[in-house]
């Protein structure tokens, strides 16, 4: 029945369009006092939320949140559990805010960065060897490292997925954007960031395999999100876990050297 609906589909011509994968956005950043302690407070939202939430991490208090629902509901809702967060502050001990200027994450771990006497930048052992004279300078190196690499990993990663898929990608493109993993449009051309190299490889496939859905189904419809499972049945994990770690991700190369360290 799948391979029917998928062969009709790409007989099918696609206007509609382009499709887009949106990660969880920030809002909102900041350090308040609970309790008088400094502690980083995070507002995000989420594509799929259907309440509020709030954690306790080491990354600060985070609250996570739908689109439509206003700021002065969040603001009463982190009222309401202000003796809760407190708890859970003290529960965990000092937040301490982490920095990755001597780590970074690579194929969903975070990988340690040591100075090598000489170019080029090498990987081996989980450790990245990387020249310059401070930990800004090396990590901008295995950045550029990673820029490189994300063209040739998620090229045969498309290859492979659009045979099994029986679709056929025009244009295959790898860019540096700033809050989308992936984008088709209805000429069957397809991009990727370049930053999904970081992420593991069961999300970076789901990603390719999400783009090469729309162009079987350009929309996000019960048809289109059956493609998708039949290729990636674990998809919903992956969702989740760019849900919860993509931010982070989104922040590399973009000038900011100190991120939080994912929990």
């Amino acid at each position: 029945m799948m391979a029917r609906t998928a062969q009709s589909a790409v007989r099918t011509a696609i206007q509609n369009p382009s499709d887009t994968i949106t990660p969880m956005r920030t809002v909102l950043s900041e350090v308040r006092e609970f309790d008088g302690r400094a502690v980083p407070f995070l507002v995000k939202e989420v594509p799929r939320a259907r309440s509020i939430r709030i954690r306790v991490t080491h990354e600060g208090v985070v609250v996570t949140k739908p689109y439509r629902v206003p700021r002065y509901e969040v603001e009463a809702f982190v009222e309401h559990s202000h003796k809760w967060i407190i708890a859970q502050i003290d529960e965990m001990g000092t937040l301490a805010q982490k920095t990755l200027s001597d780590r970074i994450h690579y194929l969903g771990e975070v990988r340690e960065i040591r100075r090598a006497s000489v170019p080029p930048v090498r990987f081996s052992g989980d450790v990245f060897w990387a020249p310059g004279e401070d930990a800004a300078e090396r990590l901008e190196a295995v950045l550029e490292w990673m820029r490189r690499r994300a063209k040739p990993v998620l090229r045969d990663s498309v290859y492979r997925w659009s045979s099994r898929m029986c679709v056929t990608v025009r244009r295959m493109g790898v860019r540096d954007q700033t809050s989308r993993w992936g984008s088709c449009s209805s000429a069957a051309s397809v991009s990727f960031n370049w930053r999904l190299v970081m992420a593991p490889q069961a999300v970076l496939e789901y990603i390719v395999v999400h783009e090469l859905a729309h162009i079987l189904e350009h929309n996000h419809s019960d048809r289109f999100w059956r493609v998708v499972e039949t290729h990636c049945p674990d998809y919903e994990a992956c969702e989740k876990w760019l849900d919860e770690h993509g931010p982070e991700l989104l922040q590399y190369g973009r000038g900011m050297i100190e991120v939080p360290l994912l929990a």
